[in-house]
């Protein structure tokens, strides 16, 4: 074997150079990725605040239970968006758009707390939750396990669709190994056969109950917790 014949050069001819879309794409993750870093680093920037202005505010007026103080205000809406968004900045949750499927089907996803790979070729579960909203407005949420138990999350929002590079590799999968796929992301996924109506009612229940269970718990403790340490007691 020549030297331009080596395992490394081969491997390294065999990755495909990226396209103008990729790059975007992948500015696109990286905008995304750094304001969510910087919405991480900037929590306890908001609860050191909250305790050293705490002489300015905790005297005020109380209306409905918040101190009538800008800056207590300010605080409370910020502990609202953070906590709204902390799912997105804790959990290795990223979007299949602006995610790559790179030979031998690793999957890379960037999150905030970094890029994220999964082996396509070895999942051990395909799983998938719906978050119900208003009508209209439900969010799907896919998960990816591989052998080495690297997990990843990703939000596809109210369109179940997946690009094409990541369907294929899933569908092969879940062809080879059935046993890996959730009753749930079968049907949304429409991996193999389409489970029954019963059954499509059944698991789309299950999914608003402990979806919706699990999420508002989240966001009142995380609420709750922020309320506790900064407001007067």
């Amino acid at each position: 074997m020549s030297p331009e014949e080596t395992p490394a050069a081969v491997g390294a001819t065999r990755r495909p150079r990226h396209t103008s879309e990729a790059h975007e794409n992948r500015r696109r993750v990286d905008v995304l990725v750094r304001l969510g870093r910087i919405t991480l680093a900037a929590i306890p920037a908001i609860w050191v605040t909250a305790w050293a202005t705490r002489p300015l505010w905790i005297h005020a007026p109380l209306d409905h239970g918040l101190p009538d103080h800008p800056v207590a205000i300010t605080l409370f809406l910020l502990s609202l968006v953070v906590a709204a968004l902390t799912p997105f900045l804790v959990l290795p949750v990223g979007r299949p758009a602006l995610a790559e499927v790179d030979p031998p089907d690793e999957l890379l996803v960037d999150t905030v707390l970094g890029c994220r790979q999964v082996e396509l070729r070895a999942l051990r579960r395909i799983g998938a939750l719906t978050i119900q909203g208003r009508p209209g407005l439900a969010s799907h949420v896919v998960y990816l396990r591989d052998a080495r138990r690297r997990c990843v999350l990703l939000w596809l929002g109210p369109d179940p669709r997946l690009p094409t590079p990541l369907r294929m590799a899933l569908t092969a999968a879940a062809t080879d190994r059935p046993e890996i796929v959730s009753a749930r992301a079968r049907s949304l996924l429409r991996l193999g056969a389409r489970v029954g109506l019963g059954q499509r009612i059944a698991l789309g229940t299950f999914s608003f109950v402990v979806g919706t269970a699990a999420y508002g718990a989240w966001f009142i403790g995380t609420v709750s917790l922020v309320l506790w340490v900064w407001m007067p007691h």
